[in-house]
């Protein structure tokens, strides 16, 4: 087994990559952001549902994401209403032995979801199966739909209406990035519904 060293150098190096990215995206994604922000903020305010989901490391974050919206960041304030796609293992299984994979978040959407609700989809590479079903079956219910993911390519099959793209092809840089992006909105939602 080689031996591998940390560094100091190296972890900042790697922090000024993170810089980079971060402020990269603020600058060419700032307006999709604030519209992001937007959509979110008109959703509490109509009592309308908003859904998150991805896969992997993307499924953790969309339930840490939904964690603080449902209790809070900082300070108490209403609950919004909120859900993480596929968390009950029993209709995540149910689905996938009795349908396929792909259909995991697109049959509770199915069943969960009103017009004008809003979907969130995590996904570093914005092409898995699953996440396109969910997509596709969001826009026939009539949902918004935002799809944030790593840097626009003309190979990918954007389905969504509305997206964020983090300047990276680096899953776990995307993944920082679109978490660093979300707990802002989610600080600046809550800073809004304070009694």
């Amino acid at each position: 087994m080689n031996e591998i060293n940390i560094s100091k150098n190296n972890l900042i190096n790697h922090s000024k990559e993170y810089q980079r990215c971060i402020n990269s995206t603020i600058e060419n994604q700032f307006n999709n952001i604030e519209n992001y922000y937007k959509d979110l903020q008109e959703a509490i305010s109509k009592d309308k549902k908003i859904f998150f989901c991805g896969n992997g490391g993307s499924f953790a974050d969309s339930q840490h994401i939904v964690g603080e919206l449902v209790v809070r960041i900082k300070k108490n304030r209403k609950p919004f209403d909120c859900i993480a796609l596929g968390t009950n293992q029993t209709i995540s299984t149910a689905i996938s032995n009795d349908f396929s994979y792909e259909n995991i978040f697109s049959r509770e959407i199915e069943a969960y979801a009103k017009e004008k609700d809003i979907l969130v989809c995590l996904s570093t590479s914005g092409t898995s199966k699953n996440i396109l079903k969910v997509l596709s079956k969001a826009k026939d219910i009539g949902l918004i739909t935002w799809l944030i993911t790593g840097k626009k390519s003309n190979k990918k099959p954007y389905i969504a209406q509305n997206h964020i793209y983090i300047n990276s092809d680096n899953t776990p840089l995307i993944q920082e990035i679109y978490m660093h992006i979300n707990h802002y909105v989610c600080e600046k939602l809550e800073e809004e519904y304070i009694k």
